[in-house]
């Protein structure tokens, strides 16, 4: 079987040679943003077999209006063939915005996803379960990992880290940092392509596994998933309790009944302190659980951002640190605490 192929393509900040080359050959192309401004969104509009994930210094309003703008985020699978296991999400933060001018070299008001587009995205996210994602930015984690304390985290940054706490992808490739730099972290192999620089990679198989086949096939089904994700990303989710009432000690025969500790079951390291967290992060979600909490009326509650907020609904604490969870906790009514 012929295995097609994306040429993928980092910052361009207005040199084109790259996308054309690329696009004489008759390579199916995605640009992982900064191409240019409006003069050079122009120049490439008509070329066949490109899409581009937008970045922080390209010119979205007029992007916008052109066939290479791959959109907001999504499945790639909707414009390219067989890219269906394909996620995509544009924009970053600007952080040397002294000197530009707005509507000329800066766009501050379209650089960034809005909070409705960013919580939409999360539960499209999490419906699809991508086993690659292309962005421009990258997860706050990773953006730390490239830059340690010089780090600067973006509302985007943040999003990704919450896409990455909701599912792991297999591949993860992105743009914006202006190195070449690889790694595996969180179970995701993430690599960022320097300036200009071009990486060919195999479409996986738009295929899914055959008990999820029916999900997609159902009308309605992944309708419902949707809905549900985003109810749960705004916090309108509660608890149907535990089944352990229904189920007669020693009842069944053969079974190895664990410790209390499903760290401790697992053989992990730590497995007190795992617990401990857990419990916490636990409190945690119940106090949000127990009332009608806006996400701004929670995250003031608990002494987090908004999407530190997120993070800790998704109950991947390790991606927020713990300090963050720590300091959500302390802000928990005893009533709720272990």
């Amino acid at each position: 079987m012929v295995r097609r192929m994306l040429r993928l393509i980092g910052d361009g900040h207005g040199n084109l040679t790259p996308v054309r080359q690329a696009a004489r050959a008759g390579l199916v192309v995605v640009h992982l943003g900064d191409l240019g401004f409006e003069r050079d969104w122009r120049k490439v509009a008509r070329l066949q077999n490109l899409h581009v994930v937008a970045g922080n210094h390209d010119d979205v309003p007029f992007a916008r209006s052109t066939p290479v703008f791959a959109g907001d985020y999504g499945s790639l699978g909707k414009r390219i063939v067989g890219a269906d296991g394909i996620f995509f999400v544009r924009g970053a933060a600007t952080i040397d915005v002294e000197g530009r001018r707005a509507g000329k070299d800066w766009w501050p008001g379209d650089e960034e996803l809005t909070e409705d587009a960013m919580t939409a995205a999360l539960a499209a996210y999490a419906a699809l379960r991508p086993n690659t994602v292309l962005s421009h930015e990258a997860p706050t984690s990773v953006v730390r990992l490239i830059h340690g304390e010089e780090a600067r985290p973006s509302r985007t940054s943040d999003l990704l880290e919450a896409m990455l706490a909701a599912h792991s992808p297999a591949r993860w490739f992105f743009g914006h940092h202006h190195v070449r730099w690889q790694a595996d972290h969180l179970g995701t192999r993430f690599r960022c392509l320097g300036i200009d620089e071009t990486l060919d990679v195999a479409i996986s198989p738009g295929d899914r596994p055959e008990r999820e086949r029916w999900l997609y096939e159902s009308p309605g089904a992944m309708d419902a998933v949707v809905r549900g994700l985003e109810q749960s990303v705004r916090g309108e989710t509660r608890s149907l309790g535990a089944f352990a009432p229904y189920v007669e000690d020693g009842a069944a025969e053969g079974v190895e009944y664990g410790t209390g500790n499903v760290f401790e079951d697992l053989g992990l390291p730590d497995p007190e302190a795992r617990l401990e967290k857990a419990q916490r992060l636990f409190a945690v979600r119940s106090y949000l659980d127990s009332a009608d909490f806006c996400a701004e009326e929670a995250a003031e509650l608990l002494g987090v951002t908004e999407r530190e907020l997120l993070l800790l609904r998704g109950g991947r604490f390790s991606a927020i640190g713990t300090q963050v969870l720590e300091r959500a906790f302390s802000r928990v009514p005893e009533s709720f605490r272990p």
